[in-house]
Formats: C-alpha cells, sequence, structure tokens
C-alpha cells in the first residue's frame, strides 16, 4: 500500500502555474536588492529598454545561478516571471522561494508543452516572461547555440523580445555588468512556424543579445 502511494505520488506532475506569493515578494525585493548592491553590485545600461506596462519575452544569456534574480532586481518597474529548469523545483526550500517570486518549470531536452502554455497565458495576460535560451550556463561568455522554443514563444503570442546580456561572473564586491537593448520586433515573421521562419527568429534574437557584449 505504502508502496503504491510513493509510485502514484512521483508520477504526480509538476506544478506549472505561475503564482507568486505577494507578500513574500514584497518583503524579498528590497532585502535582495540591498544584500545585491553591497555585495555584488552592477554597472546597468539601456534600462530604458524595458517596456513600462504590456507583455515581452526578456531573453538573455546565462552566467550563473543568480541571473534571475540579478536581471529581477534590475527591472524594478516589471515583475519578471522566469523560466527555471525543473530540477530546481525538485529541492524543497529552493523550490518554495522561486515559486513565491513567480518562476514556473520547464523540463529541458524535450518539448515541454505546459511551460510553453504557461509562457503563453502569462503574455496573454500582458505579464513579462525571463527566459535563458542557451538552456545552460557558459561563464565564460561562450555564445552557446539558442533553443528555437524562445522564437516558438514570441511568434505565438507575439510580443517584442528585450535582449539582455551579463558580462562576466558574479564576484564579490566587483561590478558586474548588465546591459538591455533595443526591443527586436518579429512582425514579418508572425504566424509562420516552419523551420526557415523559426532559425531566422532565433537568430535575430541571439544576435541582439550578443551584441550587447
Amino acid at each position: 500500500m505504502c508502496e503504491s502511494k510513493e509510485i502514484e505520488k512521483q508520477k504526480k506532475p509538476m506544478e506549472t502555474k505561475s503564482v507568486v506569493n505577494r507578500s513574500f515578494y514584497a518583503f524579498a525585493r528590497p532585502v535582495l536588492g540591498g544584500l545585491f548592491a553591497v555585495f555584488l553590485p552592477s554597472k546597468v545600461t539601456g534600462r530604458e529598454m524595458i517596456p513600462q506596462d504590456g507583455p515581452f519575452l526578456l531573453c538573455a544569456n546565462h552566467v550563473s545561478a543568480m541571473d534571475p534574480l540579478m536581471l529581477a532586481l534590475k527591472t524594478p518597474k516589471r515583475h519578471l516571471r522566469f523560466i527555471a529548469k525543473a530540477e530546481l523545483f525538485q529541492i524543497p526550500v529552493v523550490s518554495w522561494v522561486i515559486r513565491a517570486l513567480g518562476a514556473f518549470p520547464i523540463h529541458r531536452g524535450q518539448r515541454d508543452m505546459a511551460a510553453m502554455r504557461e509562457s503563453l497565458n502569462l503574455l496573454k495576460d500582458g505579464h513579462a516572461v525571463g527566459i535563458f535560451p542557451q538552456g545552460t550556463r557558459s561563464p565564460v561568455e561562450q555564445r552557446l547555440k539558442m533553443e528555437n522554443g524562445v522564437a516558438l514563444i514570441a511568434l505565438r503570442a507575439k510580443v517584442p523580445v528585450i535582449p539582455a546580456f551579463i558580462g562576466g561572473k558574479f564576484r564579490l564586491f566587483r561590478k558586474t555588468r548588465v546591459a538591455f537593448g533595443k526591443p527586436v520586433f518579429l512582425e514579418d515573421l508572425w504566424g509562420k512556424f516552419d523551420a526557415d521562419s523559426m532559425n531566422e527568429a532565433t537568430k535575430r534574437i541571439e544576435d541582439a543579445v550578443w551584441a550587447l557584449k
């Protein structure tokens, strides 16, 4: 009986919805902002590129597990809902924290339709969604190929893409460069989901991110 319940528990699908704990978010943001300002300072450029309202995708290179926090703190007027790797949601305390901040999981290496639907629903409701299209971290700023998933979301949701670049590793008391670029508009590719269109959209996003380097 116990074994049966354990198997059933393991088969239970991971919750994909992005639900923010607003009280925790209101508490955590200024606390983390203060800690980052002291221990992990940054030089930010292009913050005016972030739309004040309306949906958009924020796409950035990925150098550290702290990237989502850094980007979220540098876009104070918007609440970014980050797509995070599913493995993080299997760690009890970490899972609670990132869920409370509005993150939701994606299973890498497969076509995760649940994560896709949640991204589209959030964008439809006017939210901003953050994603790291490389799919893995590259602390040496290596230009790894971006996955086409970000293009599929952008083309289906018909939203602009804001490129962002994080320059180098995070080091105590040393400034990290964070740059936001001009929106990438893909209107000419909206409604096109063939391989050539997807690759073209991905290339434009990738080029915009790395141009900020």
